[in-house]
């Protein structure tokens, strides 16, 4: 687990590369801070998802 500000650098370093920046990123939160979520789209996730989450939400994102 990350705290928000580091899954946000990772994030930010899987876009910046060439080979990996085309791999979707799922955001798995417990944040409910509007900003984390605001910058984790910024930053290039794919989708965000708050917890406590379900399998099956998991399995509509992948």
């Amino acid at each position: 687990m990350f705290h928000e500000s580091i899954g946000i650098e990772v994030l930010k370093r899987i876009r910046a590369n060439s080979y990996s920046r085309i791999i979707p990123v799922v955001i798995i939160s417990s944040s409910n801070e509007p900003q984390d979520l605001i910058d984790s789209y910024i930053n290039g996730c794919n989708s965000y998802i708050r917890k406590p989450i379900h399998f099956t939400q998991l399995q509509s994102f992948v």
